[in-house]
């Protein structure tokens, strides 16, 4: 499973947590992410 799919599952994951707990997720995760979506897009 690739950098992608993990990078959904844990977005999704977050997301069903809640609205507010995938907001503050999405803030600490912010330099994964950008490391997530350059390996993708490589």
């Amino acid at each position: 499973m690739g950098p992608k799919e993990n990078h959904i599952k844990y977005m999704t994951w977050r997301i069903e947590i809640g609205t507010m707990e995938a907001l503050a997720g999405f803030v600490e995760a912010e330099p994964a992410i950008t490391y997530y979506d350059t390996v993708g897009a490589g």
